[in-house]
């Protein structure tokens, strides 16, 4: 499951920057400092005591962090074009992938 979540964002960073490139600007490529924070967050614990079932419900508040961020990033997009069709994408996989940590972890 978090190597789907790595790979969610993966694709989803390359799609935007992709997006961002043809339009001729310059994409940041260090991500934010939350989303740093939690990927550390989660590699240490799974280093120290593993994955487990408690481990889940943090990722997903992790997650849902990220989610808040989509949503802001949409609501600041007056463009209904690529960008704002990504991100609407990116935003539903995300919370489709956050509905299924929740239920294993329940």
């Amino acid at each position: 499951m978090l190597q789907r979540a790595k790979l969610l964002h993966e694709k989803a960073h390359a799609n935007i920057h992709a997006i961002l490139s043809a339009r001729g600007a310059t994409p940041d490529d260090k991500g934010s400092f939350m989303s740093t924070v939690h990927e550390t967050v989660i590699s240490v614990r799974s280093a120290v005591v593993g994955l487990i079932k408690g481990s889940l419900s943090s990722f997903a508040s992790g997650e849902e962090g990220i989610i808040e961020a989509y949503d802001k990033a949409i609501q600041s997009n007056g463009d209904y074009g690529p960008i704002r069709v990504a991100l609407e994408q990116q935003r539903s996989a995300l919370i489709e992938l956050v509905g299924e940590t929740q239920r294993k972890a329940a």
